[in-house]
């Protein structure tokens, strides 16, 4: 199964800043998900006119240089002609008193329907890009060329009409499309601070805003890395509910949750890679008996954690309905309250000072659930960009 992710941000995405990051973080997250073979994205605005965004998705790591990006395109005059000649001859398509286009969507494909309307029509918004977004849709999937394509429409709150809508006309005038799959993901914005949803924001905002991070992290921590509160910032945006608006806050102190969760994955990584400078020698790997040697009830219960973590939060079904409802706040909410009862295991068993020979097996055992811990722990924050300290 191949994706394509089309991302609606707006015309100019940068007055939504930290909602439109929100967005292109979650199409990363379903892509991630997805375990598809190949995934495109498509970004419903001009990349020439909002150079400066682009540039920022690329300093966050947002987008990888080796996905298939495209932009929206302007259509030709003929391509427009064309496409008010379909919608004038379609059974969807009547006219008002004032001669504007209505669409009939009690005779739509159910699926498809515009939930936020109780009419059997409704007109055609004055939308002076909408011929350039259903050409520029049209012209992805003429490249893509796969049998076996579904379309995930990210979008927020105040596009989601338009959204709906876009894909009704496209399933119009495009009619040999009409089998492919198409579902939406609604995402509530994000604002910084107490801000109102509504308030527009530019690039003075965002680079003030990391600034501010940027600024508590060297006073408070005394450190000048900027992966820090670049982490802080992406999982401040992924740990609430797609349909809650997230209030950003540039104090680190006041996210407590989120800080303990880079700081035990930084923790661990630090004592597998201290045990590889001080013995310097290949340690025993038990795999299935692993469990037979860690026999504590905690050792017990985080084997079990392991083994279970992948199936129960990482497993994901993106295939039924056309309403997408994942709840990635649950995976971060169940790494927090795992490192919250790892951190005193981990202290108290003193994992690097085992000196005696009958305990280096013992030693050996705890440093492999150590591992597969760290493995979770790269694996749910890679999701969202973030990467633990590497191995030396």
């Amino acid at each position: 199964m191949s994706y394509l992710f089309v991302i609606w941000l707006g015309e100019k995405p940068i007055e939504k800043v930290f909602t439109s990051f929100r967005i292109l973080l979650w199409s990363n997250v379903l892509k991630k998900l997805a375990y598809s073979t190949k995934s495109s994205f498509l970004m419903m605005f001009d990349s020439d006119m909002n150079r400066s965004f682009v540039e920022l998705i690329q300093k966050l790591n947002l987008m990888n240089d080796n996905e298939e990006q495209s932009f929206l395109q302007i259509s030709t005059n003929d391509q427009q002609q064309t496409f008010e000649n379909l919608l004038k001859s379609s059974p969807f398509i009547s006219f008002d008193s004032e001669n504007r286009m209505m669409i009939n969507i009690e005779h739509v494909e159910s699926d498809y329907l515009v939930k936020s309307s109780n009419e059997s029509s409704i007109r055609i918004p004055d939308d002076p890009r909408l011929f350039d977004k259903l050409s520029s849709l049209e012209q992805v999937l003429e490249k893509c060329q796969q049998t076996e394509l579904k379309i995930i429409h990210f979008c927020d709150f105040q596009s989601q009409y338009q959204c709906e809508l876009f894909v009704i006309l496209f399933r119009i005038i495009y009619s040999k499309y009409i089998h492919l799959k198409q579902s939406f993901l609604t995402l509530a914005p994000a604002v910084l601070g107490d801000d109102r949803p509504s308030t527009n924001y530019n690039d003075l905002s965002f680079e003030t805003y990391m600034k501010e991070v940027l600024a508590n992290v060297v006073n408070e921590r005394t450190s000048s890395s900027s992966s820090i509160p670049m982490a802080m910032f992406k999982l401040q945006l992924m740990c609430r509910k797609p349909n809650s608006i997230v209030h950003l806050r540039s104090n680190i102190e006041t996210n407590h949750d989120m800080l303990f969760l880079l700081y035990t994955g930084a923790r661990l990584v630090s004592i597998l890679n201290t045990f590889d400078t001080k013995y310097q020698n290949a340690r025993e790997l038990f795999e299935t008996e692993l469990g037979q040697m860690l026999t504590s009830k905690d050792e017990q219960e985080f084997l079990k954690w392991t083994d279970s973590f992948e199936s129960r939060f990482l497993v994901v079904s993106i295939h039924d309905g056309n309403r997408l409802q994942i709840n990635l706040d649950k995976i971060f909410q169940e790494l927090v309250l795992f490192s919250r009862r790892l951190s005193p295991y981990y202290s108290k068993v003193r994992i690097l000072t085992e000196n005696q020979s009958h305990l280096h097996q013992i030693m050996f055992a705890r440093l492999e659930l150590i591992e597969r811990i760290v493995t979770l722990f790269r694996r749910t924050l890679s999701l969202v960009s973030i990467c633990l300290i590497e191995r030396m």
